[in-house]
């Protein structure tokens, strides 16, 4: 229904057949083809109300009685394609005459079958809702085009000028009617009279040729002037309403950065929050480690660990292998003498001891380096010196140290 050439112009027109619409779609979409249809503003509304609401929209009227005579000649004479004259052939085939078609309108079941079709529909149901509110920016009237048009053109901003196309060649309307037929029409089309501002009282300038061409002129003159000014007044209302939309997306457009802005600031403000739980952790290790040192500290600081580091160490030379006794036995006293010390301080203040291992952060190390090749080294040389007396050492220096070199 929104078509490409309603952003590219900036308006929707409103196309009411029978009221020039041909020509006013030519000049202000600047084609030659038949685009708009005969789209209802509700239909638009329906579709997409703020975006119908963004264009400036328009639609032009004509005199009820007038557009009559010229939808049942324009139809009569096969009207503006196959379907237009398929319909006139079936409806309008039985009536020689315009007064026979009007009088015919009586019958409830042809006036609902003419009036359904869209040369004849009242003008308010392309323009008005249900409860017959004008839905559109500004309405001209067929009768004033040329000075009407000059406000679209003007609110538009271009200076192309109008070329009538499609009019129907007929004599003055007045000329068709006579008191029956006025009055069938004038009820007919009541709504469009009242809403559209059209003058009931042609009934005496159709029957009376009084001079009160006089009193016409006037009552015509206070009812443009009133038009005028209820056309200023909608133009107003739809240059504020565009404005106060250009303000919302303003608006709108603020309240999406901020929204963005302090989603961003959440997700720092988050990240931060992580740093610093990260900082924390690192600081209560930190803490711990300077306070207790580390678990593969602890572990390396074992008997196990520092026989197996000697061992490994004094293994490499001759001269290495002679002094290991003596430097074992020396390991072996100074643990001795470190342990004792230790137990007297816990004995003291038990607050001195030591926590378990598996309560270090790095426990995990410290069990890898438990499972070492030095650890398993000194462990075994200690197993050994245990059973020395039953061979321990024999099997420690021809079992045990290749079966460890094995697995490590």
């Amino acid at each position: 229904m929104f078509k490409d050439y309603h952003d590219k112009y900036g308006c929707i027109f409103i196309h009411v057949p029978k009221v020039a619409g041909t020509s006013i779609e030519r000049v202000v979409f600047e084609t030659d083809k038949w685009l708009v249809g005969h789209v209802r503003a509700l239909d638009y509304i329906n579709q997409d109300k703020n975006k119908f609401e963004s264009y400036f929209s328009f639609a032009f009227v004509r005199n009820p009685f007038d557009r009559m005579v010229s939808a049942f000649h324009y139809l009569k004479k096969g009207g503006g394609n196959d379907y237009d004259k398929n319909w006139a052939d079936e409806n309008l085939k039985n009536f020689d005459t315009f007064e026979q078609f009007v009088l015919a309108l009586k019958n409830k079941n042809i006036k609902d079958k003419i009036l359904s079709w869209q040369h004849f529909t009242p003008q308010y149901k392309f323009i008005c809702d249900e409860n017959k509110n004008i839905l559109v920016n500004f309405i001209g009237k067929l009768e004033n085009i040329n000075n009407d048009f000059k406000i679209v053109k003007n609110e538009l901003n271009f200076d192309r000028n109008l070329i009538h196309s499609n009019s129907s060649k007929h004599e003055i309307f007045s000329n068709y009617y006579n008191e029956k037929t006025y009055n069938i029409i004038a009820e007919l089309y009541k709504e469009d009279f009242a809403l559209f501002d059209y003058d009931l009282e042609y009934k005496e300038s159709i029957y009376k040729n009084l001079d009160a061409q006089f009193l016409l002129s006037m009552y015509k003159e206070k009812l443009f002037l009133k038009n005028k000014e209820i056309e200023k007044l909608r133009l107003l209302q739809f240059k504020k309403n565009k404005e106060i939309n250009f303000q919302n997306n303003i608006i709108l457009q603020q309240t999406n950065q901020i929204y963005n802005l302090n989603k961003t600031l959440k997700n720092k403000e988050n990240l931060l929050t992580i740093k610093e739980n990260q900082i924390h952790n690192l600081n209560e290790i930190l803490n711990f480690q300077n306070h207790y040192g580390k678990a593969k500290a602890r572990i390396q600081n074992q008997l196990s660990y520092k026989l197996g580091q000697t061992l490994i160490l004094n293994s490499k030379s001759v001269l290495g292998y002679l002094s290991l006794p003596f430097i074992i036995l020396s390991i072996v006293i100074s643990h001795k003498q470190e342990q004792k010390a230790y137990k007297f301080k816990v004995k003291k203040n038990p607050n001195l001891a030591l926590p378990p291992l598996e309560t270090y952060p790095d426990y995990n190390e410290a069990l890898k380096e438990k499972e070492c090749f030095t650890y398993k080294l000194g462990e075994a040389f200690i197993k050994a010196s245990k059973n020395w007396y039953k061979g321990g050492y024999i099997k420690f220096w021809l079992i045990n140290i290749q079966n460890l070199k094995r697995k490590n």
